[in-house]
């Protein structure tokens, strides 16, 4: 009873949420979390479903421009979540991976609300205002001390920041959250 996470619906999305807004000004935020594959692809393994198209890096780029959403940040937690960069990047986008291109995403449990990187990236200090670029720094080193306790092999989170798109990499929140 609720859309599945799919090409076409992830698309219909984006077009809805860009009905009069202004590409050049406003901004639109992306938070993608799922087992992701080396193709760029965020898996849509589903009993009964070997139709469905996944949700990519190749698509997205292409759903985001015909919904002229040019101004945007994509934060991508799933494994092999580097390889959706090269696909997104532009001067007007910021794309933050929960792990390298060639590796594997951490801190995944059924019993978790998020993985290490969205806990640390959803609850940390973007909470209280810090800019993405301090979010980041402070996500990097809880992800590697956490994998470094359980003795992982590191992830290596990765960000990209078009040159349109650093002064809002850089700028403080004006809003904290409280939870």
């Amino acid at each position: 009873h609720v859309p599945l996470a799919t090409d076409a619906n992830f698309s219909a999305l984006l077009h809805q949420g860009s009905i009069g807004a202004d590409p050049d000004r406003d901004l639109m935020i992306i938070y993608l979390a799922g087992h992701g594959s080396r193709a760029a692809a965020l898996q849509t393994d589903l009993p009964d479903y070997q139709s469905l198209i996944p949700i990519s890096a190749q698509s997205l780029a292409r759903s985001l421009a015909t919904a002229r959403i040019k101004r945007r940040i994509i934060i991508v937690s799933a494994c092999y979540a580097g390889t959706w960069i090269k696909p997104l990047a532009s001067s007007d986008t910021i794309v933050i991976t929960a792990a390298a291109a060639d590796r594997t995403s951490f801190g995944c449990d059924d019993r978790r609300e998020y993985t290490v990187f969205g806990d640390a990236f959803i609850n940390g200090p973007l909470r209280s205002g810090a800019s993405l670029q301090e979010a980041f720094e402070y996500l990097k080193k809880r992800v590697a001390a956490e994998e470094t306790r359980q003795g992982a092999t590191p992830s290596l989170p990765q960000a990209y920041i078009g040159e349109r798109m650093r002064e809002i990499w850089s700028a403080k929140s004006s809003v904290a959250v409280d939870r």
